[in-house]
């Protein structure tokens, strides 16, 4: 099996939104000597909701309790996590009833500042992933990305991955608690 060194939004959609097993243990607070920001899970209502833009100019709406990356809260610059996810092999349909290969990915907070998306520009945190995909004694790379959380909108805001496909960016966004663009 050859799987491709650029990740196809498959791969990245798999990855992302279909997790398995429960993430590795990370401490559940910053270090004591933490000075920076924190991001605690998000309380969401039914009526919240995200609209993204794919890299191939599609839109996409999702509601609340949908995360696009999969960050685990609480947030704050240097923390690490892993989880293990599933994936289709590349070039299958996403309604494939293909077995799907196991996937570790690694995570962990980069920074925090400033970015600006379609609906507006947000303090959020940089997130950087790296996916392995564990198949026989093979394990080849099935990618990296970056993702951005901004505790304001609830959400992720941005997603860049090496495939432009699997790219996505906030174009507006709805909280029952304040009205937003």
């Amino acid at each position: 099996m050859v799987l491709s060194k650029k990740p196809s939004w498959l791969l990245l959609f798999c990855a992302f939104i279909l997790p398995g097993c429960a993430p590795t243990l990370s401490p559940a607070t910053p270090p004591e000597n933490y000075k920076g920001p924190v991001a605690e899970g998000p309380v969401l209502r039914p009526s919240d909701y995200w609209i993204y833009e794919r890299g191939d100019r599609r839109k996409t709406k999702v509601g609340a309790g949908t995360f696009l990356g999969n960050p685990r809260f609480p947030l704050w610059v240097g923390k690490t996590w892993s989880y293990q996810g599933e994936a289709l092999r590349a070039g299958q349909p996403q309604t494939s009833q293909a077995s799907r290969l196991t996937t570790d990915i690694q995570c962990y907070v980069a920074g925090y500042g400033k970015i600006t998306v379609g609906a507006g520009t947000f303090d959020a945190f940089e997130c950087n992933c790296q996916c392995t995909v564990h198949y026989g004694r093979y394990e080849p790379d099935c990618g990296q990305w970056s993702f951005w959380y901004a505790p304001e909108v609830k959400n992720i805001i941005k997603i860049k991955a090496e495939s432009a496909d699997a790219s996505v960016e906030l174009l507006e966004y709805k909280l029952a608690d304040r009205a937003v663009r």
